[in-house]
């Protein structure tokens, strides 16, 4: 049950704007920084400097927090909304199953747009 589950998040996340409008931004952000040389970096220091490419991590991790827990609130928030927690007690589908199901489908996809700004 639970690939039925994860399959069904990656499926969902798929189909909805919102995903690729993530990714194009961390990508598009990300591709600036370097292309015009707006990082923190002085005449001495590379772009590409471990210290530069940490700051800039740490910017984007700031940005990607709240990407992560509008991409993770989903699942959940569509339960409340849909009251669907009466349905999952009637199917044959353990609460961890259900549970790791949602969270690695969610998961995925924060990976996925986490990965863009380093491309």
């Amino acid at each position: 049950m639970f690939w039925q589950i994860f399959s069904f998040e990656i499926k969902y996340r798929l189909k909805r704007p919102a995903t690729y409008i993530y990714f194009f931004i961390f990508f598009l952000l990300g591709f600036i920084a370097i292309a015009s040389g707006s990082t923190p970096a002085s005449e001495k220091v590379y772009h590409n400097a471990p210290w530069t490419l940490g700051m800039a991590n740490v910017y984007f991790s700031m940005l990607m927090m709240l990407v992560c827990s509008a991409i993770m609130g989903v699942p959940l928030y569509r339960d409340i909304e849909h009251q669907t927690r009466s349905y999952f007690f009637a199917y044959p589908i353990t609460k961890a199953s259900y549970f790791w199901g949602r969270f690695f489908g969610s998961f995925l996809f924060v990976l996925i747009i986490g990965s863009a700004f380093n491309w």
